[in-house]
């Protein structure tokens, strides 16, 4: 009986870290935070930034799926974030960009491998059924 449960707390373990790491594959900076006066030094210690650039940092084929809101807004929200983004040192390169985050306050960025996949996350729904946008 001892011999069938042995592999059982190995196997939690796994699991478990998988999900704690899917978790940090995906970042959300809302409407209301982005509205706070915004620094370099604010941006570095801002969570979800610094965050996702040190995942890109440590895994250096990666890129960003920014997922932003439609319309206007969204746009200029987007258009300012990349250019903090580039200011802390991301290629515009690392960046994908698709219309049409999850709500309209927020954007998500998501890192993922060059071959699609996210780094910690093994839902590929999102970006398979994605639409393709060329970075401006």
């Amino acid at each position: 009986m001892k011999d069938r449960f042995r592999w059982f707390i190995p196997v939690l373990f796994v699991v478990f870290s998988l999900s704690a790491q899917s978790q940090a594959s995906s970042f959300v900076i809302t409407a209301q935070d982005w509205a706070m006066p915004r620094s370099v030094a604010y941006l570095l210690r801002y969570p979800p930034l610094a965050q996702a650039v040190a995942q890109l940092r440590i895994h250096p084929d990666a890129y960003f799926l920014i997922h932003y809101p439609g319309g206007d807004e969204g746009m200029l929200w987007l258009n300012e974030l990349q250019s903090w983004l580039v200011a802390l040192g991301v290629s515009s390169e690392k960046m994908e960009l698709i219309p049409g985050s999850s709500k309209q306050s927020v954007i998500e960025i998501e890192v993922v491998s060059r071959n699609g996949n996210g780094l910690t996350d093994t839902n590929n729904d999102k970006q398979q059924n994605r639409q393709r946008v060329v970075n401006q």
